[in-house]
């Protein structure tokens, strides 16, 4: 291009952008998250692998927290009815990974083996995990929303280093269903 940035730049479609990504997703456990999960896997079929940074829960791995708090919900049935319930398991064996992770500690409490791993690895990057409880203690709303979100950029950084990265979008649900009374979940 002789030092000339183009003008224009070629169209290409959210399907195509996606084919062969490995999209890092945060905030999965969530409505927004789930909801935006089920769309990549439903319109972005050609979608390589979608790893979900879930906390820990004693007593349950991460394999089974996805399948129970996320794949169950009904905002998958359609997808689960358009494939049967048997591909849409193999489809979510094969392509979802949960990673055992926490926002609120540094490398998500990855191990260094473990984070780099990821960072060489990840193309993609939709972070949508906060705390919305407008009540929540400071120090933890800190550490989820604001070193939350830091987190997630600098494994952006890290990824964009390795050559990895094509995208991080950060998503803010501050203000989703705020007309709601405290306590009051949207499943």
């Amino acid at each position: 291009l002789g030092g000339k940035m183009p003008t224009t730049t070629p169209k290409m479609s959210m399907r195509s952008f996606y084919v062969g990504q490995h999209v890092f997703m945060t905030g999965v456990s969530g409505f927004v998250g789930k909801v935006v999960l089920q769309k990549v896997l439903k319109d972005l079929p050609d979608v390589e692998c979608v790893y979900l940074l879930i906390r820990p829960k004693r007593g349950v791995n991460p394999r089974q927290r996805v399948q129970e708090e996320i794949l169950s919900s009904p905002c998958f049935d359609p997808l689960r009815e358009k494939l049967g319930h048997s591909q849409f398991e193999a489809m979510c064996n094969t392509k979802v990974v949960p990673i055992a992770g926490d926002m609120m500690e540094d490398r998500f409490g990855l191990s260094n083996d473990e984070y780099s791993a990821l960072t060489k690895k990840v193309t993609v990057v939709l972070h949508m995990a906060a705390t919305i409880d407008f009540t929540e203690r400071l120090d933890i709303a800190v550490k989820m929303n604001i070193l939350g979100a830091l987190r997630v950029m600098t494994l952006a950084r890290h990824c964009l280093i390795n050559g990895q990265l094509f995208s991080a979008c950060h998503v803010s649900t501050c203000y989703v269903n705020s007309n709601l009374r405290s306590g009051t979940r949207v499943r």
